[in-house]
C-alpha cells in the first residue's frame, strides 16, 4: 500500500514515500505535495480517525495468528495487488 506524503498543519513531514524502483513498479506509488495548512489539517484529522480503528499488533501476535486466518490469506494470494 502506497504510503502517503505530507505535510502536517505546523510544517513537519508527516509520511514518506519508498522511492525506488522496486516500489515504483509494485506498488503503484504516486506522490503529491500540497501546501496548504487546511488540507494538511484535514488529513491529519483523517489520519487521526483511521487510528480509532487500527490495532498495533506484534509480530509474534502476527505469528501466532490462527489457521482460519491463514487459510484466508492462501485464498487472497492471487489478488493480494488489488485488495
Amino acid at each position: 500500500m502506497p504510503k502517503p506524503w505530507w505535510w502536517t498543519a505546523s510544517g513537519q513531514p508527516s509520511a514518506s514515500t519508498n522511492f525506488d524502483n522496486r516500489s515504483f513498479a509494485l506498488n503503484e506509488e504516486l506522490n503529491l505535495i500540497v501546501y496548504n495548512a487546511s488540507l494538511a489539517r484535514q488529513l491529519e484529522e483523517a489520519f487521526e480517525q483511521d487510528l480509532k480503528y487500527s490495532k498495533q499488533i506484534t509480530y509474534a501476535e502476527w505469528n501466532s495468528r490462527g489457521i482460519g486466518a491463514r487459510i484466508c490469506e492462501l485464498f487472497a494470494f492471487p489478488v493480494k495487488e488489488y485488495l
